[in-house]
């Protein structure tokens, strides 16, 4: 019995020693990601910065708390949405919308109209359209970060794209 206790011991040790590697791989992997996702709610970039440096430590501290691999990615995205919503729930620094720091999928005119178009969403959309075409999660994983249905945030995608959809509309008349 002693034995079995032990080895369970060594195992849980194991884990955690892989688990603080596999986050720190995953936070040091996903950096630009993050970084960008927290500059889209806070559009400060040193609020973006101490959002990603608090993901990352609150991570770490709980990092028990992860279950498998696979996870990791919508984990630390679910910590940093959560992070930005009491930011801005706790009524912080607002600042204009500045533009978003290294953008990749846009040049700058059209990265500044999407940006613009986007500024007229709210939270929950905008964090939907942003996770599922400009960082690639499919909707399941991105309904599992904002802790919500998955026909919720098929909903909310659709909205959100009706409203870019008759934003850009007017703006073309």
């Amino acid at each position: 019995v002693y034995l079995k206790k032990r080895r369970r011991r060594n195992k849980k040790l194991q884990t955690d020693s892989m688990r603080e590697q596999l986050v720190t791989q995953a936070i040091l992997t996903l950096q630009g990601s993050l970084y960008r996702l927290a500059f889209s709610y806070v559009h400060d970039p040193d609020e973006a910065m101490d959002l990603v440096q608090e993901c990352a430590y609150r991570a770490l501290k709980n990092r028990a708390r992860l279950r498998d691999e696979a996870g990791v990615k919508p984990w630390l995205f679910k910590i940093l949405v959560n992070l930005a919503l009491d930011q801005i729930k706790r009524g912080r620094r607002e600042a204009p919308m500045a533009e978003l720091p290294e953008q990749r999928v846009l040049d700058s005119h059209e990265g500044m109209e999407l940006r613009d178009l986007l500024s007229v969403l709210d939270d929950k959309s905008r964090t939907v359209l942003i996770l599922h075409y400009f960082e690639d999660m499919p909707l399941p994983a991105v309904a599992k970060i904002l802790g919500e249905n998955l026909n919720t945030v098929k909903s909310r995608e659709r909205r959100a794209l009706q409203a870019l959809r008759q934003q850009a509309e007017e703006r073309m008349v």
